[in-house]
């Protein structure tokens, strides 16, 4: 009697595992949805580099192992992320894509459309069921605003990037996730100053990109003050004029990287010295002009500091020997002169890209004053324009005796430099320049 109840027991359970399951992997019914988004993308010919070939009609196939899929479980569960980018070519663009076919993934949590020129939905229906999906990545697609009502059913989405589309306005009106989101990504669209204000509804934004619109307006007229918990902001490309005053970005007090880089930006960045926790700086390619001001000491967290190409005058900043967490230092094409001592570096552990070079015939590069050794490893380095170790006869800096990992280096538009007795080793180089300038 009891090995009647055992066996029976023993059969339900193999019977319901079956019915939930049917085959190795995902879910029958997740794997039949995934044939058919493959016959559908297929049908608009596309797949060009055939990538869903390991999508084949066999139960034996682990659909969790399929390439652009992820599971929860490697053996048996729910398909959690899905990947279609760049499966539709240039000869399938407009496509009208079929939102149906994503009913099946109850679980689904991120699914990236990108790349593939799709301009709206069939019957324009939106996404109904996925209400668990958390990211979804619309970039690089023919998309305008129509499409953001048919995305009020994602319930549970916290990431939405929709960069190079094309937008006109985006609004938290008709919009029901606006308290939500936390990372919007909007660059390449047909934006301009006026989004600001209409974000402002968007209170739990940590990343916005709005880099490469039509902006046409100076910082000061955007008004920032409710995203206090922004950690990054990207307004590159956007025709921004005017200069960085510190009530233009008081209110971003806990931003860790900043991108206000191929602006018309100018005067003073004096404003930045009060955003202790920047990680990432780069204001490159604008017309800020004046001294860099020393008390950018205070960004002791930088990672990266981008200053190259604008109108920076005065002798080279002395701070850079307070910012030992950095990565990448750029100085290049400005006008700064004096003397820049490299030793100032010696304690820059990390630092693996370095590029100083000046417009100005009274910059000096000097590293054999005092003798140094350096606790990075660069992988890239400039000292161009700059007269290396003039008063040393232009030898080239010894600490590159000590430099295993470079891969380029540029010393060109020097004095012709010369080697000390000093032997040099270079491993891994794919670009040296050495130009001897024209005296």
């Amino acid at each position: 009697m009891k090995l009647g109840i055992i066996f029976s027991s023993v059969v339900y359970f193999v019977a319901i595992l079956m019915q939930n399951q049917g085959c190795k992997g995902c879910l029958e019914k997740e794997r039949i949805g995934l044939l058919e988004i493959k016959d559908y993308i297929l049908s608009q010919k596309g797949d060009p580099y055939n990538e869903l070939d390991s999508w084949v009609d066999d139960r034996a196939s682990n659909c969790c192992t399929w390439n652009k899929i992820k599971c929860s479980n490697i053996s048996s569960g729910h398909i959690t992320d899905l990947s279609l980018k760049m499966l539709l070519d240039f000869w399938s663009s407009n496509t009208m894509l079929n939102v149906s076919l994503f009913h099946p993934f109850e679980e689904l949590r991120l699914l990236d459309l990108s790349y593939n020129l799709f301009r709206g939905w069939i019957g324009n229906e939106g996404f109904p069921g996925l209400n668990k999906l958390d990211t979804l990545d619309l970039s690089d697609n023919n998309l305008n605003s129509s499409i953001l009502r048919s995305l009020n059913e994602l319930t549970s989405l916290t990431t939405l990037k929709l960069g190079y589309n094309f937008m006109h306005n985006f609004s938290a009106q008709g919009f029901l996730r606006s308290k939500e989101l936390e990372v919007l990504e909007l660059p390449g669209n047909m934006l301009n100053g006026s989004i600001i204000p209409s974000l402002h509804e968007f209170t739990s934004l940590k990343n916005l990109r709005l880099g490469d619109n039509n902006f046409n307006c100076s910082l000061s007229s955007l008004d920032f003050t409710k995203f206090s918990r922004l950690e990054l902001l990207d307004l590159s490309s956007n025709q921004l004029t005017g200069s960085l005053h510190l009530e233009d970005v008081q209110n971003l007090r806990n931003l860790k990287v900043l991108s206000l880089s191929n602006n018309y930006m100018n005067g003073s960045i004096e404003g930045l010295c009060k955003l202790k926790d920047l990680e990432d700086l780069n204001i490159g390619n604008n017309m800020f002009s004046a001294q860099l001001p020393e008390c950018l000491s205070n960004l002791t967290n930088l990672q990266v500091l981008e200053l190259s190409n604008n109108l920076f005058t005065g002798n080279f900043p002395s701070f850079t020997s307070n910012l030992t967490s950095l990565t990448y230092l750029s100085f290049c094409e400005n006008y700064m002169q004096g003397t820049f001592s490299l030793s100032t570096l010696a304690n820059h552990s990390k630092l693996q890209v370095l590029y100083i070079s000046s417009k100005s015939i009274a910059a000096n590069i000097e590293n054999e004053n005092t003798k140094w050794f350096p606790k990075f490893q660069l992988k890239s380095l400039i000292l161009r324009n700059c007269n290396i170790n003039m008063d040393k006869g232009s030898v080239i800096p010894n600490f590159l005796s000590y430099q295993y990992n470079l891969i380029l280096i540029d010393l060109s538009s020097n004095v012709t430099p010369r080697f000390s007795k000093r032997g040099y080793t270079f491993f891994f180089f794919k670009v040296i320049k050495l130009k001897q300038r024209n005296r």
